[in-house]
């Protein structure tokens, strides 16, 4: 809570004041008010895929017609709180999946993860709803569990090796089955990926296990001389304000669109507008919190930069 709660208020204090100052009153409105403030931006497509589910409209596996990708944020400045429909699946993530670590033992847990990812994968499949798939918990709340059943097979007592067999051959099967799903769709440039229904289902998640595996094997390799660029110090700045940078980038892009016109000038403008207040609020707003919240400083300082490091 001391990570995620104070960015997050503060980012949803500027939209909503620089909103109104525009005399945009859209969020405002009872459900977008309460879906901010209880992260449940992701909620929103349950009926729908309850109907997509007992219709049996969905089954089909065929390759749909791709609507032209969008060509970036734009609109009004409080459409910016499109983003947060990531940070929604990732605090109930986080509120749902305590309890399981905390009080199951761990090889029920795997079990647990394991048995989540397949039910995702049958709600992609069955209760399909277009590309708001992409964006619902529904669809989408497999993501971060591939991320604890690595954490689950790093702290296994599974020998070195074989847990760099499993990484390799989990990362190799993920890109396999990605590119038999993308291969049959030909050219997707300019087209919206997420229209696709075999993407959604298969790609997605082989997406999470690539990039499961590729993690796993930075954290299993660390300071291997092979990945200094990972102890970069730019990577290390930007580890550090990168959730920041998420909550503020497309806000910041939409205000400079209110008095600009988009263009690549202008773009790289607000990135470093954005970064410029990402580092702000991570020096004067998020380190001290987390620091003031250990009783030793000198140690907090010292896990920051472990943290930030790995």
């Amino acid at each position: 809570m001391r990570r995620i709660f104070p960015p997050y208020l503060v980012f949803l204090l500027l939209l909503y004041a620089v909103t109104v100052a525009f005399s945009d009153y859209s969020l405002f409105r009872r459900g977008t008010i309460l879906s901010n403030v209880l992260f449940m931006q992701s909620f929103g497509n349950l009926a729908a895929t309850v109907r997509a589910i007992t219709s049996g409209q969905t089954m089909s596996l065929a390759h749909v017609h791709m609507a032209p990708a969008l060509p970036g944020m734009r609109g009004a400045i409080s459409n910016a709180w499109t983003v947060l429909w990531s940070l929604s699946v990732e605090e109930y993530y986080y509120l749902l999946w305590a309890p399981v670590v905390l009080w199951m033992a761990r090889r029920r847990a795997v079990i647990s993860g394991i048995a989540i990812c397949l039910l995702a994968l049958a709600i992609r499949w069955l209760g399909s709803i277009g590309s708001d798939s992409y964006f619902s918990i529904y669809h989408r709340f497999d993501a971060p569990v591939f991320g604890s059943l690595l954490a689950f097979l790093i702290a296994s007592k599974i020998p070195r090796r074989a847990v760099d067999a499993i990484l390799g051959v989990a990362g190799l099967a993920g890109a396999a089955t990605l590119a038999v799903v993308l291969v049959p769709m030909g050219n997707v440039l300019g087209r919206d990926i997420k229209d696709d229904h075999s993407f959604i289902v298969f790609g997605l998640p082989s997406l999470s296990l690539v990039a499961a595996t590729a993690v796993g094997i930075s954290v299993i390799n660390s300071g291997s001389p092979l990945l200094f660029f990972l102890r970069l110090g730019a990577l290390r700045f930007f580890g550090k304000i990168s959730y920041t940078l998420y909550l503020l980038h497309s806000f910041v892009y939409l205000c400079f669109l209110h008095f600009f016109t988009a263009t690549w000038a202008v773009s790289l403008a607000a990135i470093l507008c954005a970064v410029t207040l990402s580092w702000i609020s991570w020096t004067y707003l998020e380190q001290p919190i987390l620091a003031g919240g250990r009783e030793d400083s000198g140690k907090a300082g010292t896990g920051l930069k472990l943290a930030s490091a790995a």
